[in-house]
């Protein structure tokens, strides 16, 4: 059975199934690439356009087989609800997923949150999509092409996936001022970081540390080094050749 829900970016039409409300491959940020590769995500506009939500975003490219698509185009979030929770505001819990920076993806049989939603029918479940390996962590502040570096584009997507659940997940039956992240691996090591950011700060009150640790990150120079042998082995010169 199909179930639609209004918000802010839209209607957004999920499923109905095993007593959850599903919403899958939410655009939470515009198509990363081109001149908006290696940058900070950009939020979706409001609007009231009507979108299919019933079937997983692209996973980002990487090494690793994932049961969904890979691109780019990367930047989703999908929501698990008890059936009877949207009439009234629960907590929200989001889960950032592991993969060592390089690899996974939401969609993952062993990331589903169908079975939180079902234990706890009252919460709202949300999983983040973000930018993996190069295009989501590579240090490329050492580009003398007009590139100011700054911080990670994975970083960004996961805070512009936090504005999009505070501007919306009311309409999902969540409580914008009752989130809470957990995360596994990779994912601990992401959203361990965010405290660090004034912006994310006042998207969520708590975190769950699952596994992980931000002491195990490059060093800059080791950082500069793995971006030179990409440079060499893609035959790019600089920022531009990267965005091309």
């Amino acid at each position: 059975m199909r179930a639609a829900v209004r918000c802010r970016t839209g209607v957004y039409s999920g499923e109905e199934r095993d007593g959850l409300l599903i919403f899958k491959g939410i655009r939470y940020a515009l198509k990363p690439s081109g001149e908006r590769r290696f940058r900070p995500a950009v939020p979706v506009p409001a609007g009231d356009a009507s979108f299919d939500a019933v079937r997983f975003g692209d996973a980002c490219v990487q090494p690793a087989p994932t049961p969904n698509r890979q691109s780019e185009d990367c930047l989703w979030l999908s929501i698990w609800t008890g059936k009877s929770s949207p009439d009234r505001t629960g907590p929200v819990m989001v889960f950032v997923h592991g993969g060592a920076f390089v690899m996974d993806s939401g969609a993952m049989d062993i990331y589903d949150c169908a079975h939180l939603a079902k234990r706890f029918p009252d919460m709202v479940f949300v999983s983040v999509e973000y930018r993996l390996g190069i295009l989501g962590f590579g240090d490329l502040r050492s580009l003398k092409d007009g590139f100011g570096g700054g911080d990670p584009p994975g970083i960004s997507d996961v805070i512009c996936a936090l504005g999009w659940i505070r501007d919306n997940i009311e309409a999902f039956g969540g409580d914008p001022d009752n989130v809470t992240l957990f995360g596994q691996s990779a994912g601990a090591v992401i959203i361990s970081l965010l405290p660090l950011f004034p912006e994310a700060r006042p998207l969520f009150r708590r975190m769950i540390l699952q596994s992980g640790s931000p002491t195990l990150i490059m060093t800059p120079e080791k950082a500069s080094a793995v971006l030179r042998d990409f440079m060499s082995r893609t035959g790019c010169a600089g920022l531009r050749d990267l965005e091309a």
